[in-house]
């Protein structure tokens, strides 16, 4: 697989529309992460991510490979077991 070029169709200027851009601390990002996860920086990591596991997972297929999916084991108590104990 050879990649050739990275095409932009638009870029995002938030500095050209006149707005100024918050800065935030860590904790205050991660106390409201449902929302954080909405910011453009946030949406455009998760589709660089997305694209990369898409052409692995063609990569793969094409050669021969079954993907699965199996069990997770977990060190502790899940959380779903709490309410079984008293």
């Amino acid at each position: 697989m050879n990649m050739h070029a990275i095409n932009s169709f638009s870029h995002a200027d938030p500095q050209a529309a006149g707005e100024k851009m918050a800065t935030v601390n860590r904790d205050t990002r991660l106390d409201n992460r449902q929302i954080d996860l909405r910011t453009a920086a946030n949406q455009a990591i998760f589709r660089v991510q997305s694209g990369v596991s898409q052409l692995f997972r063609e990569l793969m297929r094409s050669e021969g490979f079954v993907e699965i999916h199996t069990p997770k084991l977990i060190g502790g108590a899940s959380e779903g077991a709490l309410f079984g104990t008293r």
